[in-house]
């Protein structure tokens, strides 16, 4: 059924409707590169895969993100960003009038972008390592980190413009529902329904399946990944299986096919996103590991000449 579940905004934030300061960045989740957004108000995330990172790329998704925000009533006017962006923003400020795009110092980051990159990690890695897949497929990697993002979302966010409403209902005049948005976990074995328009013949009436993300549509609808070719496609009827050696070895495949290797997070420098960026304070340089049996045939051999130097004496 079609379930209309917008929302009318309460008049103590529709009337401080105002200007918000975007913090852009670009990471890559084990190849695939992401466009990552955060506002300093709302506190709104988007996560957008790139197909490529060229200017054109750039300059659609950002012009549909802060096409987003002037839907919902506020007006971007600060853009910041790192250096690798700033060559697009004249025709960005061709399009839209007011948009200051504000560079970070060579070799400095937007921390709200950087910090935004770190959260997504974190919350990709839980998701990843509650899952039996050893090798994940484009595909996944893509959707997975969308959904992380939009569920970032969905509560009432630390430091926003409201305590109550959460971001995801101040941009998407929506509301979140559990029932049909939460219905099913992410990187579950589904069946799901493939209408024929044929009924009498001996086609497969289900696919095999991974479950990815809810579409936010009106109606039930669903993003899975096809397991026989890999692609995304929508369904709207689904039905969870248990996961068996043969989906996780297809899986696998499919991973490998894709060039993956194993997770891990880089910034646009290729550098690797390290855990101890989460603790302030804490030095992340490489480790030096010792080899004390090394160590202790040094010293045997030191106190074998000690007394070899004593007997002479």
């Amino acid at each position: 059924p079609v379930v209309d579940n917008t929302i009318d905004l309460p008049p103590e934030i529709t009337a401080h409707r105002q200007s918000v300061e975007l913090c852009i960045d670009a990471m890559q989740i084990s190849g695939c590169w992401m466009l990552t957004c955060i506002d300093k108000t709302i506190r709104y995330r988007v996560t957008i895969p790139l197909l490529s990172r060229s200017h054109d790329e750039y300059l659609h998704h950002l012009t549909t993100i802060v096409n987003r925000y002037k839907s919902a009533g506020f007006k971007p006017n600060f853009i910041h960003t790192d250096g690798e962006f700033e060559p697009m923003f004249s025709k960005l400020q061709c399009k839209f009038e007011g948009v200051i795009l504000n560079t970070a110092n060579p070799g400095n980051h937007v921390p709200e972008a950087e910090r935004n990159n770190w959260v997504i990690e974190e919350r990709f890695h839980l998701i990843f390592h509650r899952l039996p897949y050893k090798y994940w497929p484009n595909t996944m990697i893509c959707s997975i980190a969308m959904h992380v993002t939009t569920l970032l979302n969905v509560f009432p966010a630390k430091g926003g413009i409201s305590s109550h409403y959460s971001p995801y209902q101040i941009i998407d005049h929506r509301n979140f529902d559990y029932t049909k948005d939460c219905k099913f976990e992410p990187g579950s074995y589904v069946q799901a329904n493939n209408p024929l328009q044929r009924t009498n013949d001996n086609e497969p009436r289900t696919i095999d399946a991974i479950y990815l993300r809810p579409k936010f549509t009106l109606q039930p609808s669903h993003i899975v990944m096809d397991l026989q070719t890999g692609e995304p496609v929508t369904k709207s009827t689904l039905t969870v299986s248990p996961i068996t050696q043969a989906v996780i070895n297809r899986v696998n495949d499919l991973g490998e096919h894709d060039g993956f290797r194993e997770l891990h997070f880089k910034n646009r420098q290729g550098q690797f996103f390290p855990d101890a960026d989460w603790l302030p304070g804490v030095d992340h340089k490489p480790i030096i590991v010792r080899n004390y049996d090394n160590d202790n045939n040094d010293n045997n051999d030191n106190n074998n000449d000690d007394n070899e130097d004593t007997d002479d004496d």
